[in-house]
């Protein structure tokens, strides 16, 4: 799978209905989120498409989050609003992470009770499911392991992508992480999960770009879903799916979609300022989708970007406050310590109480680092695209 670079981002694609051709990506959201992963689905309720946005964290307190954006244009012209971080239980929907994965945002009917959850990978092989309710909101986490025995798993499969798809009457699990894309399949059921050993869908040789998120989708409308991928160079394939029927998934040769992105890392100039890309770098995460209800799926594109270089200077009365906030955040350390320990003979209310606790000094604590890290030499950043796929008129 040997990729040429199409920094235009206009291909056109021999599909099973028609020549459809792929438009420039547009950005979507005027905001910075860092490691952008992008969702749709209706969260609201209201027949309209949102959009949900996995973030990388923030700190190393709060973990890594998802914000909603919902939809206050129409099915047709979606439109945007401020954002507001996605609340599950009583706080905001997070997992656990590291090495620049983030939230992995999908909306699926993962538990069989015909109300759509919220689910994500994690480090340490944990699908986090957030339970979806009734009302439109979503229960506190409940965690899932995805491989069966982790002391001998290779490690490759820890902070993984995964994306649930139900091809066998539950929802089995793809996972991509490097050179492979893992089907683990649910041996279980919707009540009591069980997977299987992963086994590899889809592999690249040495030297290829490797995945970055998978996707499933029926991109050439034959009733079969194919496999999509996003790869480290930035760029997006389509593999169709060439089994005989939508049962089982079987990737045919990869065919590009999206050529690859521009670098991920910018550089800081001597006076503290860098230019933002015109478009999706090589660091992308990937949603598909009919963003624009015209019958038609788009590919709608996160991607992640760093800034590095010369600090901000800074004067002696914020170097002074740093000085504050670094003495803060060592009480604030303690006073978390203290509170962690749990008591012998707690009973259920006092550990409830304890644990609100913790959880406002983790949110206090994060702040706090927030504001102490806010100029360092490093920043990440991200942004959403849209990629509309546009039908082409045949003779």
């Amino acid at each position: 799978m040997r990729f040429t670079s199409l920094m235009t981002i206009a291909v056109l694609l021999p599909l099973a209905d028609a020549s459809d051709e792929l438009s420039k990506p547009v950005r979507i959201v005027n905001q910075n989120l860092p490691h952008a992963a992008p969702y749709l689905a209706d969260v609201s309720g209201d027949g309209k498409l949102d959009l949900l946005v996995g973030l990388y964290k923030e700190d190393p307190y709060t973990g890594a989050r998802v914000k909603l954006f919902r939809n206050i244009g129409t099915k047709a012209a979606p439109e945007f609003g401020e954002g507001e971080f996605l609340q599950a239980g009583s706080s905001d929907a997070a997992c656990d992470e590291f090495c620049c994965t983030g939230f992995g945002p999908q909306i699926v009917d993962f538990n069989g009770d015909n109300i759509k959850d919220l689910i994500t990978g994690s480090r340490d092989c944990q699908l986090y499911v957030f339970a979806g309710r009734r009302n439109q909101t979503f229960s506190a986490v409940q965690t899932v392991s995805y491989v069966p025995h982790k002391k001998t798993q290779p490690r490759f499969r820890y902070n993984s992508r995964v994306f649930a798809y139900d091809w066998d009457g539950d929802q089995d699990l793809l996972s991509a992480k490097n050179a492979s894309i893992w089907l683990i399949r649910n041996d279980g059921d919707a009540n009591t999960p069980l997977f299987a050993q992963p086994q590899a869908l889809v592999s690249q040789v040495r030297g290829e770009p490797t995945f970055k998120a998978p996707v499933v989708a029926d991109w050439d409308n034959d009733g079969r879903h194919d496999l999509l991928t996003a790869l480290s160079d930035g760029s997006v394939a389509w593999h169709r799916n060439t089994a005989a029927t939508d049962a089982e998934p079987v990737p045919g040769r990869p065919q590009q979609l999206v050529g690859s992105g521009v670098p991920a890392l910018r550089r800081r100039d001597d006076d503290g300022t860098y230019e933002s890309p015109n478009s999706p770098t090589n660091d992308i995460r990937l949603c598909v989708a009919d963003f624009n209800s015209d019958g038609r799926l788009d590919l709608i594109i996160g991607d992640a970007w760093m800034v590095h270089g010369r600090s901000v200077s800074r004067t002696q009365d914020e170097v002074e406050r740093r000085r504050a906030l670094s003495v803060e955040e060592s009480k604030l350390r303690g006073q978390l310590q203290a509170v962690s320990n749990v008591p012998q003979d707690e009973t259920e209310d006092a550990r409830q109480q304890r644990e609100l606790r913790m959880r406002a000094l983790k949110l206090e604590y994060a702040k706090v680092w927030r504001e102490r890290n806010i100029d360092s030499r490093s920043s990440r950043h991200g942004s959403v695209w849209f990629i509309q796929r546009l039908a082409v008129a045949t003779d």
